[in-house]
């Protein structure tokens, strides 16, 4: 089985899924508060109910971001250290790509995912019938237009109140609201694999534009 790890969002998760990508058990840090920030207890109480060890664990992938840096670097890291201890193999997946298959469950329109960067910009990537046409770091408001104006009908994804969104960016937008997207979406995202540095697999949070685009 395969261990999920997700801390890029406001919200820490974790699970498993099967061989075949069936979501198997799942933990999440708002549901057990005196656990929400520490992920070694959160990988014990996991395994703990799913009544699994490190050694029945083929796998882990971690979501890389964009996100908030520092808990995302604490699951990139425990990622890193989980497969450096134990046979697993390790990979990752972008956030807005988790972000593009929540929202396909919901529209069938194109989707821009975004996540909220500094100074008033967001990490976006534009999707359409699930592939990745597009991506950047910029104002969403110049984003959404010149998107709209190319492709009609859009979906915007992600944690929408914490972008910064004006009403003249959304007219004609279908909007939805996710943050975090559910963990069974790691069973079909684009999982990436890991550099490799002296023989050891590592994975990097995704800190710049130039990540999001395919692996």
């Amino acid at each position: 089985m395969k261990l999920i790890i997700q801390t890029s969002s406001a919200a820490f998760g974790m699970g498993l899924l099967s061989s075949t990508g069936v979501l198997l058990h799942e933990i999440h840090g708002r549901d057990r508060l005196p656990l929400a920030r520490n992920l070694g207890d959160l990988f014990r109480a996991l395994t703990a109910d799913a009544r699994v060890g490190p050694a029945d664990i083929d796998g882990v992938c971690v979501d890389l971001g964009p996100g908030g840096l520092s808990s995302t670097r604490a699951g990139v890291s425990f990622a890193n250290a989980f497969a450096y201890a134990t046979p697993a193999r390790l990979a990752g997946v972008s956030a807005l790509d988790l972000l593009m298959l929540a929202a396909r469950s919901k529209t069938e329109r194109p989707v821009i995912a975004l996540r909220p960067a500094q100074g008033g910009q967001a990490f976006w990537a534009f999707y359409v019938t699930g592939d990745l046409r597009d991506w950047g770091c910029e104002p969403p408001g110049p984003v959404i237009a010149r998107t709209q104006q190319a492709h009609g009908d859009i979906a915007l994804a992600g944690p929408l109140a914490r972008l910064r969104l004006e009403a003249g960016d959304m007219s004609a937008v279908q909007l939805l609201d996710i943050d975090p997207p559910p963990l069974a979406h790691f069973a079909t995202a684009r999982w990436r694999r890991p550099a490799e540095v002296a023989g050891v697999a590592i994975l990097e949070p995704i800190t710049a534009p130039d990540a999001l685009g395919p692996a």
